[in-house]
């Protein structure tokens, strides 16, 4: 019989284990790819495969491959196509699922109808009638999937996603998908531990799935049995006898496994309406005799004797953040109560939720639920695999991750005095103080904002991943932290206006206090958080020894936070200047939250340049703080500070009234102030004045006074 070349889809994350299970079904040849498997096959190997699969969620037969340059070409090349060789009998309804886009075809709908109407009018030459369209039942299913100019289009011989075995009428609000639950017992070996009649436990069970497929497994039933529509019916190599066959040696299978499986299947939740849901799923499959499930609390909850294999898809805690840590640590408890003796997987979002239950990790996979990340833990239920940890931490940590928590630990003790006379909620605790786990770490009262440096090239991303991932366990170990208070970021050189960009993330907003001012930062949507911690003694000589009863410009101002300080300190006004409404909004909050109104204090948004060069106001202290670099529309090009802080100082200058003085400020490392400078100003570097005793990285900025010498 002759050898055709398919595609079979999958989740990501499955495509070796389907690779494994395409070879064993019968597969001459198969390789993974990016969510699937290349395969070649027979038709009678095709049709077993699309019967017994368990992992893939189709079965594609490419039949056409060309390049698309113009709309035509989809047309002409699907018109062309031998549809004959292809297609036997009457379809009377067809359907294409169309993916991708390119400068021609900039909408999948737009393609699925070129491709409709070529079809339909090859039908209607070539057959003497018009195929209808049906979305939900069609005779017919096509795949288009455009990459680039690349137009790949197949016959879908599957008919409908084969993870929907057709037992699960409802769910619960997260269920897990049939294929997904098939792969996590496939890497827990269920089907040979089956074999030898051993149990199947799921703690949190929810609608059952991890248990429903569990007994398809044990008891040998195909999955294509339960939800017979497929796509073949109209494929000319399918063969309705051979096909019969299949189905009659299935059943008989199903049958003796049913018969012959003396294990238990034992679930429980402590939702009775998840449960109820359970029952339905397994009363529907005829189940009863092997799976059953119970409505307790964890703690109550008592499997049968070992062994066997125990399955848990426990909270995320991505749609509802409450609970997961503590849900999870009980979980680990009643492992070791109750469950001594059996191996378990344990699917997490989190690396740190594994370490949460207490035992050390066998192996793990990297799966995805969905768009999900998340990861498969092994773990040996023994006292020896118990993990041990330190009084001080929440839960045990890597050993590679105990040095930071140590260190973590020693920070705090050293600003633990001065936080509290300083009454100071905002500030760093960590910068890269130990070179395998670069990142800064700040605190914002319960919660941590890590800000990750670029790895350099020389490190291997999994290694730095690795290392990021030890970082955020030290923190939630070390400060009982949950993870949703936890905010991480990749710190890199931003280009362009990405600085500014908000990330498609929720926002975490605090208000936070340091000395006698009240700030609101955020700590998810921007790289910064609204608040520069380095400048908190900008800010508190702003409040006690320069601003009183002057008039201040602050330029670049930011979410004006020197600004507020500065009208705390006796300011009789402020102007500050931005070009971000976004900044200017933010800074209109920070002085409502300290009861400072306008008109005394004026938000103007404009180029910060523009307006000091414009300027016919003066004023006694012009604060000056800007970006390294900006590419803003609203000069003529780009701004560099060392290039262009001459000029912009002395602009200021002329805007100064008399024994008035600039403070100038920048975070670029490699910064040189111009020395001709020193011909208009008498300048003092007030550096280390200005960097707070929380950074021990004492060249986060560079600050200096500058009085007119004239004056």
């Amino acid at each position: 019989m002759a050898l055709m070349r398919l595609f079979a889809t999958c989740p990501k994350g499955l495509e070796l284990l389907l690779k494994e299970e395409l070879l064993a079904l019968g597969a001459h040849t198969a390789g993974e790819k990016l969510a699937g498997v290349d395969f070649s096959a027979d038709a009678a190997t095709v049709e077993k495969i699309i019967l017994w699969t368990r992992l893939a969620n189709r079965i594609l037969l490419p039949v056409s491959e060309f390049s698309l340059r113009t709309a035509d070409d989809l047309y002409q090349q699907l018109l062309a196509v031998n549809w004959d060789a292809l297609i036997r009998g009457k379809p009377r309804s067809l359907w294409i699922h169309f993916s991708g886009t390119n400068a021609v075809i900039r909408n999948s709908q737009y393609g699925a109808q070129l491709a409709k109407d070529a079809l339909v009018d090859w039908f209607t030459r070539h057959k003497g009638y018009r195929p209808g369209v049906d979305k939900h039942n069609p005779d017919l299913l096509f795949s288009a999937r455009l990459h680039h100019n690349r137009l790949t289009f197949s016959l879908d011989l599957s008919g409908r996603s084969l993870h929907l075995r057709g037992y699960r009428h409802k769910a619960t609000a997260a269920p897990l998908k049939e294929n997904l639950a098939a792969a996590i017992l496939y890497r827990g070996q269920w089907s040979e531990k089956a074999a030898k009649h051993e149990n199947l436990i799921d703690p949190m069970c929810g609608s059952g799935t991890l248990l429903t497929e569990g007994w398809l497994m044990a008891c040998d039933v195909a999955p294509g049995l339960l939800n017979p529509h497929f796509g073949l019916r109209y494929w000319a190599a399918h063969e309705p006898q051979r096909w019969q066959a299949l189905l009659q040696e299935a059943a008989a299978r199903r049958n003796a496994g049913i018969a012959q499986f003396r294990g238990r299947i034992v679930g429980n939740d402590v939702h009775a309406e998840s449960l109820a849901i359970a029952q339905q799923h397994i009363d529907f499959l005829g189940a009863d005799k092997h799976i059953h499930c119970e409505n307790k609390p964890l703690e109550r909850f008592s499997p049968p004797p070992p062994p066997g294999l125990v399955v848990v898809n426990p909270p995320y805690g991505v749609r509802l953040k409450k609970g997961v840590e503590s849900s999870l640590k009980q979980l680990g408890h009643w492992l070791l109560a109750r469950a001594k003796g059996y191996e378990a997987l344990v699917l997490t979002h989190e690396k740190a939720h594994g370490f949460l239950l207490g035992l050390r990790q066998d192996k793990s996979w990297q799966l995805y639920n969905g768009e999900l990340p998340v990861r498969l833990q092994r773990f040996i239920v023994d006292d020896d695999q118990q993990l041990k940890k330190s009084p001080e931490l929440d839960f045990a940590i890597p050993q590679s991750a105990q040095m930071l928590a140590n260190r973590l630990l020693k920070n705090q003790r050293k600003l633990k005095k001065w936080l509290k006379r300083e009454n100071i909620e905002a500030y760093r605790l960590y910068d890269a103080d130990l070179p395998e786990y670069a990142f800064a770490l700040d605190v914002y009262k319960d919660h941590f904002h890590v800000a990750e440096y670029k790895a350099p090239a020389s490190i291997p991303p999994a290694r730095a991943r690795r290392r990021l991932e030890e970082g955020v366990l030290a923190i939630q170990a070390t400060f009982k932290a949950p993870r949703s208070h936890i905010h991480v970021k990749v710190r890199q050189k931003q280009s362009g206006a990405s600085q500014y960009h908000k990330k498609d993330m929720p926002s975490t907003q605090l208000v936070v206090q340091e000395h006698a001012c009240r700030f609101k930062v955020d700590l998810d949507r921007y790289l910064d958080t609204g608040l520069f911690l380095d400048h908190r003694p900008v800010r508190q000589f702003m409040q006690t020894s320069w601003a009183a009863g002057k008039k201040i410009l602050n330029l670049f101002c930011y979410t004006a936070t020197v600004s507020v300080a500065a009208a705390r300190g006796g300011a009789v006004l402020t102007h500050s200047v931005d070009t971000s409404r976004t900044y200017l909004n933010w800074a209109r909050e920070n002085f409502a939250l300290n009861a400072f109104e306008q008109p005394a204090h004026r938000l103007i948004r404009q180029d910060s340049f523009d307006y000091v060069i414009n300027c016919t106001d003066r004023y006694d202290l012009v604060f000056v703080d800007p970006p390294t670099y900006s590419n803003s529309h609203s000069r003529e090009r780009d701004w560099d500070v060392q290039r262009d802080h001459k000029g912009l100082l002395l602009a200021c200058g002329r805007v100064l009234a008399p024994g008035g003085r600039i403070v100038f400020s920048t975070n670029f490392r490699r910064f040189k102030l111009d020395e001709s400078l020193h011909r208009n100003f008498r300048i003092e570097d007030i550096t280390e004045k200005t960097i707070p005793p929380d950074f021990r990285n004492r060249k986060i900025h560079y600050c200096y006074i500058l009085t007119p010498i004239s004056q």
